[in-house]
């Protein structure tokens, strides 16, 4: 038998055939990450991880409805935030059974799962973040933001209810502006065949879409070949027989707000991004909203190449260094990022509008599932499309304003209104999966995710 003293001072160097009275131990091997996590709302913020067969269980109750409960996760063997419950309730287990238990936050069954009326029939959302790019979190594929998305919701859409011929399940694409519907439309009636994907890209490109470059920021919520990398997840939709909707403003008015501010997009216009005219305002007032705004929104700013001002008088000038210039380019600046937020919201609001009022007006006899996908930064922390969504559903369930949300589906059918939700919807109706996101992606400085901004994770 082998002593400690007859291991190598490298126990985990394979043995070499010359060096046979040596001993050595197994090799190391890298230990099986999970591939889904939940980020809980404990303080601070919990990474939870989910083996292969419980996400599945998970996705697949998303798509029954069960929302996610935005209570803390309770589980002294995974966090250390219970030390401060223990002392104050005397044991963690009277927490535990305050949340309803860990597999009722997680799998969303009985504990409090949902706000409101357990009753009535909720709309549910799911939000995919991504930016469809070739970072080393996808493996240098561009392709691979679309098919994880497409692989997800494979089991999300697995419930019956989830079939496409019930009408009340969308995917919404936030990198496609309303007016270009009917492109989407044509390409869910058309084959099968590679042909039917070119067809789609020249048709948005003749709508005004091109592919965006570095000297280019009037258009940068659209972005054809951005576009062409969601193709593995409108596969998906053709083959569920799912509509597609375009959920984003038209570029045109986004670039009139960039210039102009919100006060110079015409009244109809406003109307029909905002129906919700006092939310909208008095929440660019919340605390919380100017948080977001300050930790996550304003950091992806940049001074719009060509207009650019310097230090040394206007726009590329030859003036002076005076004390006057110098105010003049930080009032300049600021212009520039109030339009910039300003954009920014409008942007929210609008796709936020379009997904609650199709949401609304397609339940029919079960609750509905409106899935969209955006990039990471319109969803990250819940201060962007996915945070509105709550306040826009109940409004328009408040004031009867649901109507026609505007687009058909599959089949070029229209529900009413009244075949929509009941009761209200909240933060619990709203899922967020972040599809490989990288560190830089959530605003962390340092190579770990950030999780939390001081509002909510």
């Amino acid at each position: 038998a082998a002593t400690a003293l007859s291991f190598s001072s490298f126990p985990y160097q394979p043995a070499s055939a010359s060096d046979a009275s040596t001993t050595y131990a197994s090799p190391v091997k890298a230990a099986k990450r999970s591939t889904a996590y939940l980020v809980d709302s404990t303080i601070p913020p919990t990474l939870i991880p989910y083996r292969a067969q419980r996400e599945a269980a998970i996705l697949k109750n998303l798509g029954m409805g069960s929302g996610t409960p935005k209570s803390p996760f309770i589980e002294d063997s995974i966090n250390l935030n219970n030390f401060m419950n223990k002392a104050v309730f005397g044991s963690v287990d009277a927490v535990r059974g305050a949340l309803g238990g860990v597999s009722d936050v997680v799998l969303g069954g009985g504990g409090g799962q949902r706000g409101g009326n357990d009753d009535a029939r909720h709309p549910t959302f799911l939000f995919l973040g991504a930016d469809f790019d070739d970072s080393y979190t996808a493996d240098g594929n561009v392709y691979a933001d679309a098919e994880l998305a497409a692989s997800l919701l494979s089991d999300v859409c697995k419930p019956k209810i989830r079939e496409g011929k019930r009408g009340n399940t969308a995917i919404g694409l936030a990198c496609v502006p309303k007016y270009c519907q009917d492109i989407l439309d044509e390409y869910l009636r058309s084959g099968d065949d590679g042909d039917a994907e070119r067809e789609l890209l020249e048709g948005l490109r003749a709508k005004g879409i091109s592919k965006n470059n570095d000297n280019d920021d009037s258009n940068s919520e659209y972005d054809l070949e951005i576009i062409r990398r969601h193709i593995p997840l409108l596969r998906f939709a053709k083959s569920k027989r799912y509509p597609l909707l375009g959920l984003g403003p038209d570029p045109a008015d986004l670039a009139t707000v960039s210039e102009g501010g919100l006060q110079s997009l015409s009244p109809e216009k406003r109307e029909e991004y905002v129906v919700d005219a006092r939310g909208f305002i008095e929440l660019t007032q919340d605390p919380a909203f100017k948080l977001y705004t300050e930790k996550s929104l304003l950091k992806d700013f940049k001074i719009p190449r060509g207009n650019s001002v310097d230090g040394s008088g206007g726009k590329g000038g030859g003036g002076s260094n005076s004390k006057n210039d110098n105010e003049d380019v930080v009032v300049a600046e600021k212009q520039q990022q109030g339009n910039y937020f300003a954009r920014r919201i409008l942007y929210h609001e609008a796709c936020a509008t379009t997904t609650a009022r199709w949401a609304l007006s397609h339940g029919g006899d079960s609750e509905s599932l409106m899935i969209a996908v955006a990039p990471i930064k319109d969803v990250r922390f819940l201060g962007g499309i996915n945070g509105r969504v709550p306040r826009i559903c109940n409004y328009l369930l408040a004031n009867g304003g649901v109507g026609s949300d505007g687009v058909g589906n599959a089949s070029g059918e229209s529900n009413t209104a009244s075949a929509g939700a009941s009761g209200t919807v909240n933060m619990d109706d709203v899922t967020t999966i972040l599809l490989n996101p990288s560190a830089k992606e959530t605003l962390s400085e340092s190579k770990f995710l950030r999780l939390e901004i001081g509002t909510s994770p």
